[in-house]
Parts: C-alpha cells; sequence; structure tokens
C-alpha cells in the first residue's frame, strides 16, 4: 500500500520538486520551455502551476506521461531517477518506467541499462521509492535553507482557553480537517475523533462551559465525519506515545475525562485501526512528544505544546500561545519531513506494523 495512495499529495509534492528545479534555472523562462520541450505554453504552466496541479490531483485526473518526460528531461534538465520519482508520483500503484519508444518519439536518448534497472526498481517496494523521495525533499529543503537558517512566515496563534477561545479552536481544526489530503498526527492520546462518542470524550468538551459546549458538540460532530469522508480516499497515519497511553488508562491518572471514557478512547482507537485499511498507527517505546502537531498534506499544521493537563499538573506554568498554525507551505513542508523521518523510524523498528501495534495497544488496556 502506498504511504500516500491519493493523487493529491503526490501532486503537490511533485509541484515542489518541479518549482525547486525551475528556479535553479533562472534564466528559463516559458519561451525558452516551449522549445526545448515542444510543449505548449498552456501545458507548461498547467505542470508549473501548485494550484493547477493540486486541483488535477484531487479530481485523481492522471498526467500525460510525454508531457511529464518532456518537462523533467528536456526542459528541467532532471536527471533519470529523480525524473522517473516523479512519474512514480503521477502513476502509484499503475507505475511503469517510461519505455524506449517514449524517448525516442521526444527526440531524447533512451536511458542506460543502469538507469533502466533503477527505474524498474521503484516498483518493487514503495516503501523504500518513498524514503527516496523523503531524501530528495529534504535536499531541496537544505538547498532552499537561507544562510542564515531563519525565514519569516506567518504564523496565527490562539492565545487563550476560555470557552470563546475553544470554540474558535474547533472551527480552525474543522477548516484544517476539510482541506483535501492526508492528515498526520502526533500526539499522546488518540484523536477524539475516532471516538464513538467523540462529545462524552473530549478533554475541551469536559472542561467549557455550557454556554458553548451545545455548538462545540456540533463542530465535533461535523469532524467526525469529514474525517470518515477522507480516511478512504486520502489515508490518515497517527503517531502515539506507549507511555502516554499507559498513564491515560491509569486509575491514579487525574483527568477531567471519566477513567471509563479513557479507556473506552483506546478501544476506539483498537477498533479503528482493525476496521480501517488506510488507517495507520505509529508507536513511541519508551519516549513523549514534546510537541503534538496535526499537519493536512503539505498544506497545513498546526502544534501545541503537551503540559496542559491542568488538572493533573496544577501548578504547570503557561505562558504564550495555545495553538500555532501555519499555511505556509516551506513551514509546513518541513513538519511533514520530520514526520517522515519519525515516521521511518517507527518503521525501520517495526513499530507501525499493524499486528504488532494491536498486540501493543490491547496490552495497554489489561
Amino acid at each position: 500500500m502506498l504511504t500516500l495512495p491519493h493523487r493529491y499529495d503526490r501532486y503537490r509534492l511533485i509541484a515542489l520538486v518541479l518549482d525547486h528545479q525551475k528556479k535553479l534555472i533562472p534564466q528559463l523562462s516559458q519561451l525558452k520551455l516551449e522549445d526545448l520541450t515542444h510543449l505548449d505554453q498552456s501545458t507548461i504552466s498547467r505542470l508549473l502551476s501548485k494550484s493547477v496541479l493540486g486541483e488535477k490531483g484531487r479530481r485523481n485526473s492522471k498526467l500525460k506521461r510525454e508531457s511529464l518526460l518532456a518537462l523533467t528531461r528536456s526542459g528541467l534538465k532532471m536527471d533519470q531517477y529523480q525524473a522517473s520519482l516523479m512519474l512514480w508520483l503521477s502513476e502509484g500503484e499503475d507505475f511503469k518506467p517510461w519505455r524506449d519508444k517514449e524517448f525516442l518519439d521526444l527526440q531524447l536518448t533512451p536511458p542506460t541499462l543502469e538507469e533502466k534497472r533503477a527505474a524498474n526498481a521503484l516498483s518493487f517496494d514503495p516503501w523504500q521509492t518513498h524514503m527516496a523521495l523523503i531524501d530528495l525533499l529534504e535536499r531541496i529543503c537544505l538547498a532552499d535553507r537561507e544562510s542564515t537558517y531563519w525565514y519569516p512566515v506567518e504564523t496565527q496563534l490562539l492565545q487563550g482557553n476560555s470557552a470563546a477561545h475553544h470554540l474558535a479552536l474547533f472551527q480552525k481544526l474543522k477548516a484544517m480537517e476539510s482541506l483535501p489530503g492526508q492528515r498526520m498526527l502526533v500526539s499522546k492520546y488518540p484523536s477524539v475523533l475516532i471516538s464513538t462518542d467523540a462529545g462524552a470524550g473530549g478533554e475541551l468538551l469536559a472542561e467549557t462551559s455550557e454556554t458553548v459546549r451545545g455548538e462545540l458538540r456540533q463542530i465535533m460532530t461535523e469532524r467526525q465525519k469529514i474525517l470518515r469522508q477522507n480516511l478512504y480516499r486520502y489515508g490518515e497515519r497517527a503517531i502515539h506515545s506507549v507511555l502516554s497511553l499507559k498513564r491515560f488508562v491509569s486509575a491514579e491518572f487525574s483527568h477531567p475525562i471519566p477513567l471509563t471514557e479513557r479507556k473506552n478512547r483506546v478501544s476506539a482507537l483498537i477498533d479503528f485501526l482493525e476496521k480501517n485499511e488506510r488507517f495507520e498507527v505509529g508507536l513511541l517505546d519508551q519516549i513523549e512528544p514534546e510537541i503534538e502537531i496535526a499537519i493536512k498534506s503539505t498544506e497545513a499544521a498546526i502544534v501545541r505544546g503537551t503540559a496542559r493537563e491542568l488538572s493533573n499538573h496544577p501548578q504547570t506554568v503557561v505562558c504564550g500561545p495555545s495553538y500555532m498554525y501555519w499555511k505556509d507551505e516551506r513551514a509546513v513542508l518541513r513538519f511533514y519531513l520530520d514526520f517522515e523521518k519519525l515516521w521511518a523510524t517507527l518503521h525501520q523498528a517495526g513499530l507501525t506494523e499493524k499486528r504488532g501495534v494491536l498486540r501493543r495497544l490491547k496490552q495497554v488496556l489489561k
């Protein structure tokens, strides 16, 4: 199974790579690209437009193989392996390397035997191919980084813990979750959205005033519906801490949610994982996250600190923003790559394998 099963997420990554490659050749005008590729200007513009490519991916429309070959090899001068990665992103499980005839039709020299072997290998192991792509994106990030390592990005902050702040948070989360693309989470505890009764299991619902509780419940119900609609199409991955989960279901743990409801949420995570093929969980063993983060494709990210269990730690000092939200592509890509590298570490340790994860989660409840 592909880590990113839908074209929307994969096309967004294609757009990022092509945009970077074009910036490497600053003198490369649209007119020059037309001469090099023999593609018309509108085709080139569509392939280089992040918004157009993203919308095409959302509709699950295929890219023309010959256009992608002409742009990557003739126009942007990408090497054969990188160009083949773009084709793999475009075609996913239907990937087949370009044939010699496709090169000859464009008056391109066909790849060498070694290049053909490397391209053929992309279809053998989707996981390794995905990690080759992550390595390419990591190198792009490093190449784009300014010499000072600091760069300005637009950030939205939510400060405060009132009922109005809770409502503003739920509205922001709903808007973010409504975006197309895979959702990726790193959190101590399972998402309340997978609970059968989110109203009973949500911390903020338990802590907020009656004045907005009904509205929060309604938004929570809408968010659950959005999650289920998006899950089959885009998939979802979540990373949780085993230590956190064990504490969460401990009778000694003071928490605004009753023990029964906390156990129900872990049970719901198990049930959700068993029933949904495109829902995956990775487990942090013996460590806990310093911050909790939700990422939507490479489009948006929101983070919060983990030291917010004030009922259990009443002396905790809480200063500054409660949540921070980004739609800046550069910032979100950095979060996305950090998530992928962590996921790779867990994958290599066997901590994303579904049967093993289910076994560990069931042990937490014993």
